[in-house]
C-alpha cells in the first residue's frame, strides 16, 4: 500500500471516527469493498450499541446510563428518572472521575463538566439523553443516510482527498489500476 492508499485510509477513519485494521485496508483494491468494509465497521457499532431489541436510542441510552451508574455503584438504579438532575447523581469530589467513567463506558462525548458550575443542578437525566443523542447523530450520520446518500457522501471524500473527479468513481473501479492511487 502506497502513502496515497494510507492517506485515504486515514482520512476515512478520520471522518468516520473509525479504526480500520491493517490487515482489512490491505485487502481491499476496489472503490465498492473498501465502501463495504467502512460500512461493515460502523454498522453493528450503532446498532449493537444503541439500537437494540426494538428500543428507540433515548430510551437505549437512558437504560445504559442506568445501568452504568448502578454497575458502577455511582447512583442506585431505583431512584434514577428522567427528572433526576444530574447534580444529584454525580456528587461530590468524585465528580469529575464518574464524569470520566460514563463517557468511556458509553463511548460517546459528554458535555463538560465543571465541578463549580451551577449548570448541573438544573440539568437533568433528559437532558443528558437528548445530548447523548445529538452526539450520536453527528458521529453516526453516515449510517443514517439513504445508501445513495451515503454512497455520495463517500464519494465526495475520495474527489476531496484524491482530486478526482465524480464521474471517475464507480464501484467498481480499482484505486490502483483505475484511479491512480499509489
Amino acid at each position: 500500500m502506497g502513502l496515497d492508499s494510507v492517506e485515504l485510509i486515514c482520512r476515512f477513519e478520520q471522518e468516520f471516527g473509525i479504526s480500520i485494521p491493517d490487515e482489512d485496508a490491505e485487502r481491499v483494491y476496489r472503490v465498492g469493498e473498501v465502501y463495504e468494509l467502512i460500512v461493515s465497521i460502523l454498522q453493528p457499532k450503532i446498532w449493537k450499541n444503541y439500537i437494540t431489541s426494538g428500543k428507540c436510542v433515548s430510551q437505549n441510552l437512558f437504560y445504559q446510563l442506568r445501568q452504568i451508574l448502578e454497575e458502577e455503584q455511582i447512583f442506585p438504579s431505583y431512584k434514577f428518572t428522567p427528572y433526576t438532575f444530574i447534580d444529584e447523581i454525580i456528587a461530590g469530589y468524585e465528580k469529575k472521575s464518574h464524569w470520566k467513567i460514563i463517557q468511556n463506558r458509553l463511548g460517546i462525548e459528554l458535555p463538560y463538566y465543571a465541578r463549580r458550575s451551577n449548570y448541573y443542578k438544573t440539568y437533568t437525566v433528559q437532558d443528558l439523553v437528548l445530548h447523548l443523542q445529538s452526539e450520536l447523530k453527528k458521529r453516526f450520520q453516515f449510517i443514517f443516510l439513504t445508501e445513495k446518500e451515503r454512497y455520495r457522501t463517500y464519494k465526495e471524500i475520495i474527489v476531496d482527498q484524491l482530486g478526482l473527479e465524480m464521474h471517475e468513481i464507480n464501484y467498481h473501479a480499482s484505486f490502483v489500476e483505475d484511479l491512480g492511487v499509489d
